[in-house]
């Protein structure tokens, strides 16, 4: 599905829509005692933080709470820019991290991370590419807008289906 986003740009929707839970997610080790259960309870709990590529901020959690957005810069010593890594370091129990659904699917499904402050979490348009309206029509865009619509054709389908595709093998 593609968008006019702005004069001149397009955007092409890569993952879920805004109605799907797709959203990033505070996860916890399960082995964790303690659970935050309001965005106040953060500042008694580390946390991993993600340094932005593009910016070297450290990015600030976005929680939301009754419609409107709360920002928490959450405590934590270890700062990370890659969110695999936030992942593992989760699972080992170094804190909470705050990751998109899609990251630790696995990770909850065998029992290794929890969600916590679900209540809070807001949810997200999903993954977009945008690009210049006039830069559709190259070949090699073309084949990624392609590919794209295909392969969530595809996902839909099977979705529709009540299946999954099959996971890829886990890194060690």
């Amino acid at each position: 599905m593609r968008a006019r986003v702005c004069e001149g740009a397009t955007s092409l929707h890569l993952g879920k829509s805004v109605d799907s839970p797709t959203a990033r997610h505070a996860a916890s080790s399960c082995a964790t005692n303690a659970r935050p259960r309001t965005p106040e309870d953060l500042v008694r709990h580390r946390a991993i933080r993600q340094r932005l590529i593009a910016t070297g901020v450290v990015y600030r959690w976005e929680l939301e709470r009754r419609g409107k957005t709360i920002t928490v810069d959450v405590p934590g010593g270890i700062v990370v820019d890659e969110i695999g890594l936030m992942v593992a370091l989760a699972c080992a129990g170094a804190g909470l991290a705050y990751v998109p659904d899609q990251a630790i699917e696995r990770d909850l499904s065998e029992g290794r991370l929890e969600r916590v402050l679900e209540a809070f979490i807001t949810k997200g348009p999903g993954f977009c590419l945008y690009f210049p309206a006039r830069t559709q029509e190259q070949p090699k865009l073309r084949a990624l807008i392609e590919t794209v619509t295909r392969f969530r054709a595809q996902e839909a389908r099977r979705e529709a289906a009540g299946s999954r595709p099959p996971r890829p093998a886990r890194r060690r």
